[in-house]
């Protein structure tokens, strides 16, 4: 069984008409609706979080990305979210109160991922 790669995709798969997959490699591209693909915002395809546990300001990131989820384990606090080196930056989410649970964005985002966690929340932030 012979791969072939897919230019468009970035992706190698096995020849058509077998059910083995040789290696999928979607990690550097987002599928778009209309079925095509684009390269991604950041060269890097694994995710990454920062773990929050105090008020203050965290510079999760720093160069382009996307962001995907805020997760919240203890709800006393707010956060804020930007994309920039500080809270100067544009507004991703402006200031809401922490929920136990997830919050999903997969949002991209240019300069950095800023957050601001104020009271005594407990979150985490996955993105890429």
């Amino acid at each position: 069984m012979a791969a072939t790669t897919n230019p468009t995709a970035g992706s190698t798969v096995a020849s058509a008409g077998t059910s083995d997959v040789d290696s999928i490699q979607y990690r550097n591209y987002r599928a778009i609706n209309d079925g095509s693909f684009a390269q991604m915002t950041t060269t890097s395809g694994d995710w990454g979080y920062a773990s929050l546990t105090a008020s203050g300001n965290t510079q999760v990131k720093t160069g382009a990305g996307q962001l995907h989820t805020v997760i919240c384990g203890t709800a006393t606090g707010n956060i804020s979210l930007y994309d920039g080196t500080s809270a100067n930056g544009n507004t991703i989410q402006a200031t809401y109160g922490l929920v136990v649970g997830s919050t999903t964005f997969d949002v991209s985002f240019k300069t950095g991922l800023f957050v601001v966690l104020s009271g005594a929340g407990v979150a985490m932030v996955t993105f890429r």
